[in-house]
This record gives structure tokens, C-alpha cells and sequence, in this order.
């Protein structure tokens, strides 16, 4: 894999840096991040922290309701949030095989 990590923060070369940010979610965040099971819709505006909540649905529906992650579609609009949402998901969730449940 092309992508080189120092500390909280990943380069991928000729490309760009993603630095990762670790809070705590806003009520309506949560809200988001602990909806029920099944599909569900994020609409803010930039920089409201869509990704951020898509990364902790994913990693609570691993984590804390032991899906299995090989079952889980997650969807957004460009490439570039979809590689920082696969490299965020690989650094808290750890490497698995394919359809390996944690």
C-alpha cells in the first residue's frame, strides 16, 4: 500500500496528508452514529463532520454490535473521502480479513 503513517497523521505520496482527529461526537452526531440498524441518511452542510460520523457508524456497528463488516455498504460522493474513510476505518478497527467479524 502506497500510504506512509507518522504518528495521527498518514501521506499518501503526491497526493495529500490526512491528519486524524479523535473527539467526541455532538448529540446530533451521535444521534447518527447510534441510529438503528438498517440504512441511514447524513445531510449537513461541509466541514459538519459527515465522514467523521460515517466512520464511527461503521466502526459502531463492527465494535459494538458485532456485524460483520463484510456486510456493511457505506457510500459517499468522491474518492478522496472514500480512501480517507478506508484508511480511517483500517487504523481503528485494525486490519481483518474480508468477512471477518471482530
Amino acid at each position: 500500500m502506497p500510504w506512509q503513517g507518522v504518528g495521527s497523521r498518514v501521506t499518501a505520496p503526491d497526493r495529500y496528508t490526512i491528519t486524524f482527529m479523535d473527539f467526541d461526537p455532538l448529540p446530533q452526531q451521535r444521534l447518527a452514529i447510534e441510529a438503528p440498524l438498517g440504512p441511514t441518511l447524513v445531510v449537513a452542510g461541509p466541514g459538519a463532520g459527515k465522514t467523521f460520523c460515517l466512520i464511527r457508524r461503521v466502526n459502531h456497528v463492527i465494535t459494538a454490535l458485532a456485524f460483520d463488516p463484510a456486510r456493511i455498504c457505506a457510500v459517499t460522493f468522491t474518492n478522496r473521502a472514500a480512501e480517507e474513510i478506508a484508511l480511517r476505518l483500517q487504523r481503528t478497527l485494525g486490519h481483518r480479513p474480508p468477512g471477518s467479524a471482530p
